[in-house]
């Protein structure tokens, strides 16, 4: 069963790579989900927004799936460079700051770079759907566009970021990119094909340590992946946090396994 949650109420917030204290064992750390539904004004930045003709959908293809190996979708890293999943989860946020390829993040500075890039799944996400239909943004102009509406919120006092909250980024992505999205919880695994024969993408929540899908999760959720389809057996998502290809891009995983991270919530987009 799916429920689907009014545009007025409380959201979750989902998101991103922490520092790992067990080192490489992959029980990497995500935030947890919580009520937020924080101020979101408008943000008026020219560039973000402009709209692209629409590519054919891709549905959930419940039949015939095995034959389906990529998705066509690009595929964008939360990081500039792929490769640095294992150095972030060693070293945290700070490994980031050796990233040859920050500036194409559009970051100001490299500290500005290595603060955002751990919190920004979902804009990686939005960015990959974006880039499907011909258009990419750098990921942190589109983290600062979707700040504006509420969809991160910014701690003041230790610089700390909360996000990526729900409710502001659904509305978000509609104004600024003309996209139908919906916060969905209480999704069963089996049900997200359905899903993909209604709206071409689903942003779910995950555990970061789908990465090593042979492991067991120490719980659900806190990281955003782009599911491109389903079976009832078999899913295909873009992880942006992916450690190595295999991880990353157009991974295939069955729905059982993938049970085990998901936290049975997420975000239902028509691009």
């Amino acid at each position: 069963m799916v429920t689907k949650i009014k545009p007025d109420s409380s959201a979750v917030r989902e998101c991103a790579i922490e520092r790992n204290p067990r080192g490489l064992s992959g029980r990497s750390i995500g935030h947890r989900s919580l009520k937020e539904d924080e101020p979101y004004p408008r943000d008026t930045r020219a560039g973000i927004g402009s709209k692209k003709p629409r590519l054919p959908r891709i549905s959930g293809t419940p039949r015939g799936f095995d034959r389906i190996q990529q998705s066509g979708v690009p595929y964008f890293s939360q990081w500039e460079t792929p490769g640095m999943t294992l150095s972030v989860l060693a070293e945290g946020s700070q490994a980031l700051r050796s990233d040859p390829l920050w500036r194409h993040s559009g970051a100001g500075t490299i500290e500005e770079y290595a603060r955002w890039a751990v919190n920004v799944c979902g804009m990686a996400c939005l960015k990959m759907i974006l880039a499907a239909r011909g258009e990419v943004h750098p990921t942190l102009d589109l983290a600062r566009a979707c700040t504006a509406y509420g969809g991160y919120v910014i701690n003041e006092i230790d610089a700390s970021i909360k996000g990526l909250i729900y409710a502001p980024f659904v509305r978000f992505v509609a104004e600024r990119f003309g996209l139908g999205a919906e916060t969905m919880t209480g999704v069963e695994t089996s049900a997200i094909s359905d899903l993909l024969s209604k709206r071409r993408f689903f942003i779910a929540s995950v555990h970061s340590g789908i990465r090593w899908p042979e492991r067991a999760p120490p719980s659900k959720g806190g990281h955003l992946v782009l599911v491109t389809a389903a079976s009832n057996e078999t899913i295909r998502f873009h992880n942006p946090s992916g450690h190595d290809e295999a991880s990353q891009a157009d991974v295939r995983l069955p729905l059982a396994v993938f049970d085990r991270f998901f936290a049975n919530r997420g975000i239902s987009v028509e691009a």
